[in-house]
């Protein structure tokens, strides 16, 4: 285990590991809340992370490893914790290589489906009165399949962040009703296109909340999408909110 985190004994006995090794969790559930969390309200425990990954100041490369760990406060040999190392570094390597490849294939697709709303919306200002209801049916669909389709780079692009432990939030105070509303607009045209209706029951006077707008827009976008997909007998989705 030394050899294969590169430190020697003077570095890491008598330590707490999460002290020695830089570690970096995919979620806020780390070695370090786990451990403390046993010591002060467990007698036994065990817990398993995925992905954790491994840096060390002056090496750029990167070890990543699953992490088993076992606590008994009244092991009889005295050892309360036991940690084990999983590597699995040459496979999630290979994965993220593959998920950066799609990312940046992704990515390129932004561009050209920017142009391509752009183009969609400026077609409905000037076209919108000229053309007969069949044409602006097909217009509409464009519109929804667009949107959805940037939905989806959106997702794709976000799943790559993630892996990288690069997703950032950007947390700022909103009005509720305004910002689920502004959120459920694609949403809407994706309903109005598979002949469903969004309707809204939101109650007055919400507190604001703090989110990350672009993240909100796509977790309601991927709500409504699935409510769309897998309600076919209900042609009405409902958008509730209380406090």
């Amino acid at each position: 285990a030394m050899q294969y985190c590169q430190l020697d004994s003077t570095k890491l006995l008598g330590k707490p590991l999460y002290e020695s090794l830089h570690l970096e969790f995919r979620s806020e559930h780390t070695l370090e809340k786990w451990l403390k969390d046993c010591q002060n309200n467990k007698i036994n425990d065990t817990a398993y992370w995925e992905r954790v990954r491994i840096r060390q100041p002056g090496d750029d490369s990167v070890k990543q490893c699953d992490m088993a760990a076992y606590y008994n406060r009244n092991n009889p040999s005295g050892t309360e914790f036991i940690v084990t190392l999983f590597d699995r570094t040459v496979q999630y390597n290979q994965d993220d290589e593959s998920m950066g490849f799609v990312a940046l294939a992704v990515h390129e697709l932004r561009t050209p489906l920017t142009m391509l709303r752009g183009y969609i919306e400026l077609f409905e200002e000037e076209l919108g009165d000229k053309l007969d209801d069949e044409l602006k049916s097909f217009m509409y669909k464009m519109e929804a399949s667009a949107s959805q389709l940037t939905a989806f780079v959106n997702n794709i692009l976000n799943v790559s962040r993630i892996e990288a432990n690069q997703m950032a939030m950007q947390l700022n105070e909103e009005n509720w009703e305004k910002t689920l509303r502004a959120a459920c607009r694609d949403g809407e045209m994706w309903a109005k296109v598979n002949n469903k209706k969004i309707t809204y029951q939101i109650d007055k006077n919400l507190p604001t909340v703090a989110v990350d707008r672009i993240s909100i827009y796509e977790v309601i976008n991927n709500l409504i999408e699935n409510a769309v997909k897998y309600s076919p007998k209900s042609e009405k989705i409902v958008i509730a909110s209380s406090f």
